[in-house]
């Protein structure tokens, strides 16, 4: 059986991102999800929660084996946490993000509109995804 928590979001905002190379996890200072959907699967059942607008801020880690997006908007990016420079990046805007074998922790999370129930929540569209499916 597939589990983990797969993520998918109109955008993505990381302030203060640096991936440190032996961590196996990046870190940043805040993380802000536009119109996000978390699919949560695990060996007893999945559920799913979606937002109108998530924040992560303080001690910040995360990782995903796979995360796929826009940046700015423009540029294709296809990537994992894992493979990210050890560069810091101070701000960093992702469009139609996708993201699989997603981990979090954060300090405070903060957010609007939000729901939870069951996973069949993740697969309703939204009017800005119209037409596109949850592939979680």
């Amino acid at each position: 059986m597939d589990t983990g928590i797969s993520m998918q979001a109109a955008a993505l905002t990381v302030t203060g991102l640096y991936c440190p190379p032996t961590a196996g996890t990046c870190q940043a200072t805040r993380m802000d999800l536009h119109h996000p959907r978390l699919l949560f699967r695990g060996r007893s059942g999945s559920s799913c929660s979606v937002a109108e607008h998530l924040t992560l801020m303080g001690t910040l880690r995360f990782r995903a084996e796979h995360i796929h997006g826009r940046v700015f908007g423009l540029l294709p990016l296809a990537s994992s946490t894992r493979t990210i420079p050890p560069v810091p990046v101070p701000y960093l805007v992702l469009t139609e993000v996708t993201a699989h074998g997603l981990w979090t922790r954060a300090d405070h999370v903060y957010g609007t509109a939000m729901t939870i129930g069951t996973d069949d929540l993740c697969e309703e569209p939204r009017a800005e995804t119209e037409g596109r499916e949850f592939t979680g």
